[in-house]
C-alpha cells in the first residue's frame, strides 16, 4: 500500500491469499470465519489492539485487500475457464514435505500461499498445487499412471528445479532434456512421499540442437 503498487500485480493477490490462508488457521481451516475477521476489524476500532498489531490501520488494510480481490475476480472474468483449479496430493509428513516443496518449488517462482495445519498451497497466481495429510493409516499410494506437470520459463528453470529436488532427498525419474522433436524440455522427478513431478518449458519453434 505504501509503494502504491497496482492491485493488479499478482504478487499482492498472491500475498492477500496468503493472509486469508494466515487467518483460517485461527480459525480452524474455516474461510468464511476468515472473512469474519474482516468484518470484526470494520466494526470495532480497537480490533488491531485485540489482534496484536497496535497502531495499523487495518480497516483500510482490509478495504485494500478487498479491492485487490475484486481486480482479480474481474481479470478471470475476461478468461476462458480453465478446465483444471489445482492439483492436491498426499503425505504422511507435512512438514517433511513442506521443506521439500518448499525447497523444490523455489527456481520456479513458486511461493507458498497458505499454510494450514493439514495442508499447504502454493502458486504463483493462487493456490494451483496442495499437499496434505493423508487421513488413511496405509500411507501415501504414488499412481502408476498419474503425475502431474508444471510449466518451466526457461531451461535453465528445469535444470535449476532438477537440482533442487535432488538437493532435497528427491529422486529423478529422468534428468532434463529435449523431448518431442525439441518442442519439450523437461524431466520428470519423484518427492520425498514417492508423487511423481513433470516440469517442461515449451517453444512453439524449437531450438535446433547439434
Amino acid at each position: 500500500m505504501a509503494a502504491k503498487t497496482p492491485v493488479s500485480d499478482w504478487r499482492i493477490a498472491a500475498l492477500c491469499t496468503r493472509w486469508l490462508g494466515l487467518a483460517s488457521s485461527f480459525t480452524g481451516g474455516s474461510l468464511t470465519l476468515a472473512q469474519e475477521l474482516k468484518r470484526i476489524i470494520r466494526k470495532d476500532s480497537s480490533a488491531a489492539l485485540y489482534l496484536g498489531l497496535p497502531g495499523h490501520d487495518l480497516e483500510r488494510i482490509v478495504d485494500y485487500m478487498d479491492l485487490v480481490w475484486a481486480e482479480a475476480e474481474k481479470r478471470n472474468a475476461h478468461r476462458d475457464p480453465r478446465l483444471l483449479s489445482h492439483v492436491h496430493i498426499g503425505t504422511t509428513s507435512l512438514e517433511r514435505a513442506a521443506a521439500f516443496y518448499d525447497a523444490a518449488l523455489a527456481p520456479l517462482e513458486c511461493r507458498k500461499l497458505y499454510h494450514h495445519p493439514n495442508e499447504i498451497a502454493y502458486g504463483k497466481r493462487g493456490p494451483e498445487l496442495w499437499i496434505g495429510l493423508i487421513a488413511d493409516t496405509e500411507g501415501v499410494v504414488p499412481g502408476n499412471s498419474s503425475y502431474f506437470g508444471m510449466w518451466a520459463t526457461t531451461p535453465e528453470e528445469v535444470d535449476a528445479f532438477h537440482a533442487a529436488v535432488l538437493d532435497a532427498g528427491g529422486t529423478s525419474d529422468g534428468s532434463p532434456s529435449f523431448k518431442d522433436g525439441n518442442h519439450i524440455y523437461s524431466c520428470d522427478v519423484r518427492d520425498l512421499d514417492g508423487n511423481r513431478i513433470a516440469v517442461l518449458k515449451w517453444f512453439d519453434n524449437p531450438p535446433s540442437i547439434p
